[in-house]
């Protein structure tokens, strides 16, 4: 609406105002002249006229000297796109001299007004017929910034019938920018000394639940993982939360929840509560990690009994690297605009960096590239990934476009290449930059769920009873599926890639000091002593869940192993091993694992017999994307003695008494003084209640 307003305005000075001429004239009289009473009148229009077009030109210098913190123009080499808007850096680590003075800015105000004033003005004007003429080769702006406004002077010489106006023609625009800018030259001044932002981000970083830090691993073979894009989320989201969670002006306090929250007391010792302050991240911000982090516990340090504590341990302390910029952004209570400018933080291995990269997010190398690369990201299909990010020696080369290209200079040299992209695999490898051009596919990581259980193998031989009393032979196979209260640990590795998913609720992990209980020492001694390695696996046991979610594992060919142990005395009781394939959509993948009871330690031939003996007897596959049903096969026949049998042996569970009587009857024409010889029954319906239960019945054709 102001606009609208102003441009009406506008179109109203400059109808009366026909034609504004350049005009050079040799009189240096700015004073007014004894001007006739007809023409006071007149020459007000003229005036306002141009105070209006002079205000709007310090209105819209303002608004951008605003956006691009103190600059009408600034070096896209030393600024961060925000909003789509150039924003300079006024400081970088210990450097707090990168700011405008206000002389500049006042100089960049005045040089845009008197800009915006040249070209608004034309070279004659008619004002009711009589001539209006400006030395504009004089004009001058004169710009000073005060607390709550901006004080202008305009010195255009005019004369309008021979009569000179006043000069200068004199306007204020209401402003905090002071008051603004006073606040951001303390806060560089103050977060230069400090480090406050890198302190925030770096205790962010060693609580956030996204990257690993420091801790200890006391399982054998236990490892962490984390691949290039996970860290680079890890860290963007530990940014993004550091920068969000600062109160200003008040003491840093506890959350009642427990979440980590910061605190900006003061700036150089003053407070500014009456400023409305924001941080934010460029457009488009994200941080890209070249490398992924691997951590194996194969360190042996006990001779003990593996399978009930562990024996193994390693301590990590992973210390991160990131460059970042962050806008500052405050509002002009009096312009509606919004002052910006922005700040490099840098975290050097989890300490304040001196903002000498490159690190992640930074893309300032310091090096030479002598060297081009121009390679082309695609999906499994051949389709172009948009937006999937490379690098070359640890150097970011750039972003893919709409065709999937991406081209920049690189270091010459045999390098390391890293393709990613979020969502996708990371690709890496070892190349020369005389061969990096081409094509390159990504993998995507499809989010699946795993649904762990246990398949309980049942072989019967034995009889059925008929209403006479008579018996008859009964053998079955049953092969049932069934949720496990056992600790179930998989594998799932290719090549030097390994993942590990349990079905281990980590919420529910003892404390590490249960390891040194008097029980796990004397199991550690003697793991024969079963009371004592009872005692220990209870105490230090875990609850279990069915299923596990996982959005890490790239898809492809893997081998699966799985092993199964019970909770309480830590004794094997089942395991496979299988090749499988995880596809790149997602989906549920079903973990079935053959249990068998007498196990000490289950290893490879244990495996490969359990494998087969599921697959053989129970037609199951050890890992599946399909569902699976528990199966009972008939080997002996299938009378309806035998079924009510199979019924009472196994199912009774499912199918319940009442359910059984209703369903079986004494066969009257097998009868006999009063004793019937067989069982009678509607057998497609008692094979429907049986696979009501989950079963595929067999041999009862």
């Amino acid at each position: 609406m102001r606009g609208q307003m102003e441009f009406l305005v506008i179109i109203g000075v400059m109808v009366v105002v026909a034609i504004v001429a350049y005009y050079s004239f040799t009189t240096s009289t700015i004073f007014p002249e004894n001007v006739p009473q007809s023409m006071l009148q007149q020459q007000k229009l003229v005036k306002d006229g141009i105070i209006h077009i002079s205000r709007h030109g310090a209105n819209t210098a303002l608004e951008w000297i605003e956006k691009q913190g103190g600059y009408v123009e600034t070096e896209p080499a030393n600024t961060v796109s925000f909003t789509k808007v150039s924003v300079p850096y006024w400081q970088k680590c210990n450097s707090a001299d990168m700011a405008p003075s206000l002389s500049d800015i006042e100089e960049g105000l005045e040089d845009a007004t008197e800009h915006y004033i040249r070209n608004s003005l034309y070279q004659k004007a008619q004002y009711f017929g009589k001539n209006v003429s400006f030395g504009v080769r004089d004009l001058s702006v004169d710009a000073n910034i005060l607390d709550s406004k901006i004080d202008f002077k305009v010195y255009l010489p005019t004369v309008l019938s021979g009569y000179s106006i006043e000069q200068p023609y004199t306007f204020s625009v209401p402003t905090n920018f002071k008051q603004i800018y006073e606040f951001g030259k303390n806060f560089i001044q103050e977060n230069a000394q400090k480090r406050m932002l890198e302190h925030f981000t770096i205790s962010t970083i060693y609580f956030s639940d996204k990257l690993a830090t420091q801790g200890v691993l006391t399982e054998c073979g236990e490892s962490i993982y984390l691949s290039g894009p996970e860290i680079g989320e890890g860290l963007e989201q530990s940014i993004r939360y550091s920068i969000s969670n600062i109160a200003w002006w008040e003491p840093m306090q506890k959350a009642s929840d427990g979440s980590k929250s910061y605190s900006i007391e003061s700036v150089m010792g003053k407070k500014y509560p009456q400023l409305d302050i924001g941080l934010y991240l460029p457009d488009s911000f994200s941080i890209e990690s070249a490398d992924s982090l691997s951590i194996t516990n194969n360190d042996f340090v006990a001779s003990a009994f593996i399978w009930t504590i562990p024996v193994c341990f390693a301590a990590y302390n992973w210390k991160y690297s990131v460059l970042y910029p962050v806008i500052v952004r405050v509002k002009d209570g009096l312009t509606g605009d919004y002052v910006n400018f922005a700040v490099m933080v840098d975290v050097d291995e989890m300490l304040p960096g001196n903002c000498i990269g490159p690190h992640p997010g930074s893309g300032d190398t310091g090096i030479d590239m002598d060297c081009f690369a121009g390679i082309t990201v695609t999906d499994s299909s051949g389709s172009p990934l948009k937006h999937a990010s490379a690098n070359f020696g640890g150097y970011t080369i750039g972003k893919s476009d709409e065709y999937g290209v991406i081209r920049g200079p690189v270091v010459c040299g045999t390098e390391d290449l890293g393709i990613q992209m979020p969502g996708y695999s990371f690709y890496k490898e070892r190349i020369s930059s005389d061969s990096i051009n081409g094509t390159y596919t990504l993998k995507r990581i499809p989010d699946i769920d795993i649904r762990m259980s246990s398949v309980m193998m049942k072989d019967y031989d034995g009889s059925a009873t008929e209403p006479d009393n008579r018996t008859v032979g009964l053998q079955y196979k049953k092969c049932r599926i069934m949720p496990t209260t056992h600790t179930i640990m998989v594998n799932i590795s290719r090549g030097e890639d390994s993942y590990l998913v349990s079905n281990v609720d980590p919420s529910s992990i003892s404390s590490a000091d249960c390891w040194q209980s008097a029980s796990c020492t004397a199991c550690s001694a003697d793991h024969t002593d079963e009371d004592n390695c009872r005692q220990c696996a209870n105490a230090c046991s875990a609850d279990v869940t069915r299923n596990v979610s996982v959005s890490y594992i790239p898809s492809g060919s893997y081998t699966i192993k799985a092993d199964m142990w019970n909770t309480q005395s830590m004794m094997g009781m089942g395991g496979f091993r299988t090749v499988f394939s995880i596809p790149e959509e997602d989906s549920t993948v079903r973990i079935y694992i053959p249990e068998e009871s007498g196990l000490i330690t289950i290893s490879e031939s244990d495996r490969a017999r359990l494998t087969g003996k599921l697959r053989d007897e129970c037609g199951m596959e050890p890992a599946s994307l399909m569902e699976q049903k528990s199966v009972l096969e008939m080997l002996s026949g299938c009378s309806c003695t035998q079924l009510k049998a199979v019924i009472e042996n196994e199912l009774s569970w499912c199918i319940g008494s009442e359910k059984v009587e209703s369903s079986f009857w004494e066969d009257s024409s097998t009868c006999a003084s009063g004793l019937c010889e067989t069982w009678g029954c509607n057998k497609n319906e008692v094979i429907s209640d049986i696979e009501g239960c989950g079963f595929n019945v067999r041999g009862c054709s």
